[in-house]
């Protein structure tokens, strides 16, 4: 895998930035190997189980199956990628990266993750960072994760901003491509640009904008805040996940028992499908490709 980790160049900071409230206890420390596990260990047999019930309509929370985007596959040394471009203060980006993390890992696994929240004025959604990003920062930006696969390339990168803004702050895509910290990097967010005005006409910033392989996601299609189904934004304060920390979020993945668990892993599952069905007839695929519920999810994401 091509990583690379650490701060982009920012503009001048403004003034001090407040210290962040202490409902953001943890913020930017590392996972323990305990809860690392619990993102890297977990039994396939939570993917197929999330994935039947997906499938039967026994799950509250909204996916949009089909949304993904056919587009061509970013190729790095013999094997697809995943790019992931987001905003450490958006909800939407803060929820979704639950679902991704649960999904790469069945590809490979993570050596380390941050603990984050998503901005105040987004009801500070406790989250995932994949690296130690600058949440005090004016505006830049953090490249790289702690992640290795046999099987695919992982290029990951935060827009960085203040987390007790009132709102999500993005930049253009472009910024990631000027501030990239080497021509590997540079070259992955140029692809992630070129295909945001081939298929979003130019109009995603850095809002869950990512390729999985073969397809493109612009916008996080499960809204998995809790477990109900989504209400109007100015009531996502009252959903789960904008009232837990990440060792709540980390206890219901490791025993799934709510409507919140498995959405996250039926979620994830199709982001697995639309990377499954990225490689190549005959390439090694990891054996969640072969869960019966995958197969079936395959069929339904974008024709190519």
């Amino acid at each position: 895998m091509l990583a690379c980790s650490g701060a982009a160049p920012a503009p001048a900071q403004h003034a001090p930035t407040p210290a962040v409230p202490p409902e953001f206890a943890g913020i930017g420390q590392p996972f323990t190997a305990a809860q690392l596990t619990i993102i890297n260990k977990e039994p396939l047999s939570n993917y197929q189980q999330a994935g039947d019930m997906l499938l039967q309509k026994q799950l509250a929370n909204p996916f949009k199956l089909g949304s993904a985007i056919s587009y061509q596959p970013y190729v790095v040394n013999g094997k697809p990628s995943v790019i992931l471009i987001e905003a450490i203060s958006c909800d939407d980006c803060g929820q979704s990266r639950w679902q991704n993390a649960l999904a790469l890992a069945t590809f490979g696994s993570f050596s380390g993750l941050y603990k984050g929240y998503a901005s105040t004025g987004d009801f500070h959604v406790a989250t995932i960072y994949w690296g130690k990003d600058d949440y005090t920062m004016a505006e830049g930006a953090t490249f790289g994760s702690a992640y290795s696969s046999k099987y695919i390339n992982l290029y990951a990168v935060d827009g960085d901003s203040p987390v007790i803004d009132a709102k999500a702050h993005f930049v253009p895509i472009s910024y990631f491509v000027d501030h990239a910290p080497d021509a590997n990097w540079r070259a992955a967010m140029q692809f992630m640009d070129n295909a945001n005005h081939t298929v979003a006409g130019g109009k995603a910033k850095n809002s869950v904008f990512q390729s999985w392989g073969s397809f493109i996601w612009n916008g996080a299609d499960a809204k998995v805040f809790g477990d109900s189904p989504p209400t109007p934004l100015n009531n996502i304060g009252t959903l789960p996940l904008a009232n837990e920390n990440q060792d709540a979020v980390l206890a219901q993945l490791k025993k799934p028992h709510s409507q919140f668990a498995w959405s996250e892993y039926a979620a994830a599952d199709i982001y697995i499908a639309t990377l499954c069905r990225s490689f190549a007839s005959g390439a090694s695929t990891p054996p969640v490709c072969a869960l019966p519920a995958i197969v079936t999810l395959e069929g339904q994401v974008a024709k190519g």
